[in-house]
This record gives C-alpha cells, sequence and structure tokens, in this order.
C-alpha cells in the first residue's frame, strides 16, 4: 500500500509541475486522473487520492474509472483534446505511437528536479520498458512475475510426476499433450493439459532471447 501511495504520489507531482497540464478554478488546481478497473481498485485510488488532497488542499484530483473499451475511449478523448492529465497506458504499440506522437510527456526533466525521486524504488528492468531513446515517459505499475499453476489430481490419475526445477519445454509440452483427454472417446477434447492468457505471448520472446524492437526503439524486429 505504501509503494501504492507513492506511485500515485509521483504521477501527480508531475502532472502538476507541468503548467500545460493542469486547469486552475478558484485558485484550486485540477487534474483529472483516468485509469481501468473495477470497483475494488477505485476504492483504493479514491482512498489514496483523499489523502493526498488532505495534504494538498490546492489540488483537486478527479478519478475516471473508465471500465471497457479503455484504449478505445482514451484514444477518443485525445483526438477530441478532452483526455486525462494522468492516465494508464499499457506496454504495447499504443505507447510507442503515444510517445512518436508527442503525447507523452519527456520525465526526465522532472525527475532530475526533486530531490525526493529516486528511481532505484523500481525494477531497472521496468522502468527500460518505457524508455523511449534514453528518455522515461511512464512509471510501471502491475509488474508481477507468472506462476505454473497444476492439479496434483489430474497429475495423479495421468501417472505423471509434479513439474519442478528439471523441467524444460520439452517436458512441459510431453506432460501437456498427456494430459489433454478424450475421456468418452467422441472425437471431442474434454480435458486440456495447459491454458494461460495469449496477451503475454511477449514473455514467450524475451524468455527465448528474442527482442520487439532495438535498442533505440526505432525499428521492429519481428519479422
Amino acid at each position: 500500500m505504501k509503494n501504492y501511495i507513492k506511485f500515485i504520489t509521483l504521477l501527480i507531482i508531475f502532472c502538476v509541475s507541468l503548467i500545460s497540464c493542469v486547469k486552475k478554478k478558484q485558485d484550486r488546481i485540477a487534474i483529472r486522473f483516468s485509469t481501468w478497473g473495477g470497483a475494488i481498485e477505485m476504492n483504493v485510488w479514491q482512498a489514496t487520492i483523499n489523502r493526498f488532497e488532505e495534504k494538498n488542499p490546492d489540488i483537486k484530483i478527479t478519478l475516471e474509472m473508465l471500465s471497457g473499451g479503455y484504449q478505445d475511449k482514451l484514444q477518443a478523448m485525445l483526438a477530441s483534446e478532452t483526455a486525462p492529465d494522468v492516465f494508464y497506458v499499457d506496454h504495447s504499440s499504443m505507447f510507442f505511437r503515444f510517445v512518436s506522437d508527442k503525447v507523452l510527456l519527456n520525465l526526465d526533466p522532472l525527475i532530475k528536479s526533486d530531490k525526493n525521486m529516486d528511481l532505484n524504488d523500481f525494477f531497472p528492468g521496468a522502468l527500460d520498458m518505457f524508455r523511449v531513446n534514453g528518455h522515461l515517459y511512464a512509471f510501471p505499475k502491475d509488474l508481477h512475475t507468472f506462476a505454473l499453476y497444476y492439479n496434483k489430481d489430474i497429475f495423479d490419475e495421468a501417472d505423471l510426476d509434479y513439474p519442478d526445477e528439471s523441467w524444460d519445454w520439452n517436458t512441459f509440452i510431453r506432460a501437456s499433450k498427456k494430459l489433454t483427454i478424450d475421456k468418452n472417446n467422441d472425437g471431442i477434447l474434454d480435458q486440456y493439459g495447459f491454458t494461460w492468457d495469449p496477451r503475454y505471448w511477449m514473455m514467450l520472446v524475451y524468455q527465448n532471447g528474442g527482442r520487439l524492437f532495438n535498442k533505440k526503439k526505432s525499428k521492429c524486429l519481428m519479422s
């Protein structure tokens, strides 16, 4: 929770530092902050914002949760010049296009001027994901590690050893095939040996030593 509060505080401080991305109303700075997420995350953000506003009474933050079609809604707001001051953007082609179109701000000068800012609080690799030509344009959030979950009962039924540190991809494939079963022989599979979210295909590229872009993020390396 402490890091979560620090994250939103840093974002807001950077935004407040820019005259171009704030609107003043009755001498109070108004900032719009847009995110995706559900009710639980919204409650966390609102509680964080409330604490920030208590310490900074001259700043008013409006939280906008754009659930469903977030990227499309964000792009529509940018096109109509009604975009929020601070917002989420995932590490995809959209992020690089926003940098190319000068939608996102180069944060380096603001980081350098903030004596309390310490980039060592972040994993270096996570920060590098949001650097283009050596400049940082966003802070990482929701960084996590992937894990393998398995059903012991199904492994026992197939007389297979549980996964351990000796497994490689070949072992994984053999086990997955053995666990993929048409139980009643009707030609339709009833049990699949493996499933995952295909949105994370990039993980496989990096795991096998590949890269999506060159170091300057100026050329796509995928054929």
